[in-house]
């Protein structure tokens, strides 16, 4: 991260100055001589419609007054952190600010070269998304081996150590009790997930896109008769009874040429109907609506900019993942 281009985008549209604490990773604005904001500043390189929802719960989970960075931030998803009283600041000269005295309110200005190559604070790779869902999904995951996390990860194995390491460097595997590993922190561990799988697994896992004439009779298909599972909004729908499913998505270990016979799903680029590749392998079975485990419903929820879609992700939330996070 370019932190002196940084620090001089805020002084100049802020007016305020400004010091950057690497060590403690803190950002400070000083107000007046004994007044001042003191962030946790979350780097974020890239947002979009994909991951906007999941980085706003992301923010809303921690617990030290944050304050997001990106490259750019259009106008729509400024609005959309706005809302959710997130703020920000991005190298294109965007800022978001609202911690009386100081209110800031910058959008709309053009995207600049792109400064954060890299988010340095944590990283995730593909592999790194694949095992914290399994790490996130199965019950005391760090008493199994490295090679058996690996396998139920679909991983290499080295992957899988050099996940636990980064994981443990940055909080969420602690010790306790006789040198006994525990993965704590699982609410935030989880909101930087769902921005990852977002934005780095999902695009790859997308096998095809389909349409139908008969969307509501498709519905009603027995996931047990093709080997697939139910994901986002036709597992939400299933799970609360809250939602009007628009998007219909299936989880299958590859294509489904029988489905795709039996109830005439025509490809289709722009069809609601999505088949996305399975990347976990371990056993889902005990899901009585045959959908994948509930963090990849939620994950998916997020993706979408629908406000009942979002309050949906909450209900997830609160009725079927915020216990197993604690």
């Amino acid at each position: 991260m370019n932190i002196d281009k940084l620090l001089s985008i805020i002084k100049d549209r802020s007016k305020l100055q400004c010091k950057f604490d690497e060590k403690r990773n803190q950002l400070t604005l000083q107000i007046e001589k004994n007044n001042k904001l003191i962030y946790k500043p979350e780097l974020v390189g890239n947002i979009d419609n994909s991951n906007i929802g999941a980085i706003v719960q992301y923010m809303q989970h921690l617990n030290k007054k944050s304050i997001l960075i990106s490259n750019h931030i259009n106008k729509v998803l400024a609005d959309k952190l706005q809302k959710a009283n997130i703020e920000y600041v991005d190298f294109s000269g965007n800022m978001y600010i609202n911690s009386p005295p100081v209110f800031i309110s910058i959008k709309g200005e053009t995207p600049q070269k792109k400064s954060i190559s890299d988010i340095t604070q944590f990283t995730l790779s593909v592999a790194s998304i694949k095992l914290i869902f399994t790490l996130l999904v199965i019950k005391k995951p760090l008493e199994h081996t490295y090679r058996e996390l690996a396998k139920m990860s679909d991983v290499a194995l080295g992957s899988v150590s050099k996940t636990l390491l980064i994981l443990e460097k940055h909080g969420y595997i602690v010790e306790k009790n006789r040198g006994e590993k525990h993965l704590v922190n699982k609410d935030i561990l989880l909101s930087k997930w769902c921005i990852g799988y977002a934005e780095k697994l999902r695009p790859k896992l997308m096998i095809d896109k389909f349409s139908t004439d008969n969307l509501a009779q498709f519905k009603e298909t027995n996931p047990c008769e093709f080997n697939f599972l139910w994901g986002g909004e036709i597992a939400a729908a299933k799970l609360t009874h809250y939602l009007s499913p628009q998007i219909i998505t299936l989880y299958a270990d590859d294509a489904l040429p029988l489905l795709q016979y039996k109830c005439r799903l025509k490809k289709d680029n722009n069809g609601n109907i999505e088949l996305i590749k399975k990347f976990w392998n371990f056993d889902t079975k005990t899901y009585k609506e045959n959908h994948v485990p509930f963090i990849l419903v939620y994950a998916d929820l997020l993706s979408s900019l629908d406000e009942r879609t979002q309050e949906t992700a909450e209900i997830i939330y609160d009725k079927f993942i915020r216990k197993q996070m604690e």
